[in-house]
């Protein structure tokens, strides 16, 4: 689920939209207008792997160490390459505010990061802070009552969350109540999920009619997922390599430079369109990968991957 969520966040950030023609842009934004699950999926999977058992103080302290560094470090690392990249005229910015140290501390403090994606790490953080303490204290399913009860408070008070990517503090009890289902889906034996699914289905649908969103169903899409996964078998192959390889180097590395850089060295060599769309995907990914295997050799490096 991980490594779907990842890949689907992947596309949702290699739109470069001036350089593709406006029937592919379009489409690419037609196809990601469905996909807004791809971060409570991400959410749902930490939520089923988080501990059941052992200290509560602990495990967030590790938790804390392991999101906070890359956090703050690839955030810096990515404003730097963009500064760079924009001293020596390679990149030209739209936004002055992106190569402006002022508001890069801004944006670390108010949990935004720079980059599409860091955003994630300390929203992370935040809904363990809230969710494996409630698990442990109050039950698994008290947890996830408890996420919805904040939720539709939420929704009905201030604001209801927006179905697109990105930063913004209306999303942090969305992404706890699928935090909170994955705890909960861990702790049910594997082969009675199918009625929980459908019960939230049914709720999903409801919610999202008199919501007039699509959201609700987004947020239920992750525990659907979860059921096919358990039933489908997968090669052995596959369950290896994605054991083997840690998919949040992707999710560190792919933006803000990777993907403009292979989509412009892909344009250059006269590759365009939907080729380009496609290939720098799938040369990002690995590439991400092996830049995470070797920067986690380096001194220092445990801090650079989550």
């Amino acid at each position: 689920m991980r490594w779907i969520s990842i890949v689907v966040v992947v596309f949702h950030h290699c739109v470069f939209v001036s350089r593709y023609d406006p029937g592919l842009v379009r489409a690419i934004v037609e196809v990601k207008s469905r996909l807004g699950w791809c971060v409570p999926v991400f959410f749902f999977a930490s939520g089923f792997l988080a501990p059941a058992a052992g200290p509560v103080g602990r495990h967030l302290l590790r938790r804390a160490e392991r999101l906070l560094a890359p956090y703050v470090l690839v955030s810096a690392i990515h404003f730097v390459s963009l500064f760079v990249l924009w001293k020596v005229g390679i990149w030209r910015h739209t936004d002055p505010t992106d190569t402006s140290v002022p508001e890069f501390l801004r944006r670390l403090v108010c949990l935004e990061g720079t980059g599409p994606q860091m955003y994630f790490l300390p929203y992370l953080l935040v809904v363990s802070l809230v969710v494996v303490p409630a698990r442990r204290f109050l039950g698994a399913f008290p947890a996830v009552l408890l996420m919805v009860l904040g939720l539709a408070i939420q929704c009905v008070v201030w604001i209801q969350p927006t179905e697109s990517l990105g930063a913004g503090a209306e999303k942090l009890l969305h992404y706890g109540v699928a935090f909170a289902c994955g705890a909960w889906f861990a702790s049910r034996p594997r082969r009675s999920e199918l009625l929980p699914v459908a019960l939230l289905g049914v709720a999903a649908f409801l919610a999202a009619h008199f919501a007039g969103s699509r959201w609700p169903i987004d947020l239920w899409v992750p525990t659907l997922l979860y059921a096919i996964l358990v039933r489908t078998p997968l090669p052995a192959w596959l369950a290896k390599a994605s054991a083997r390889w840690n998919p949040g180097s992707i999710y560190l590395w792919h933006a803000p430079v990777m993907l403009p850089a292979l989509s412009v060295l892909l344009f250059a060599a006269h590759v365009g369109g939907l080729a380009n769309l496609v290939l720098a995907i799938l040369i990002a990914c690995p590439a991400c990968l092996a830049l995470g295997s070797l920067v986690a050799r380096l001194p220092g490096g445990r801090y650079l991957g989550f």
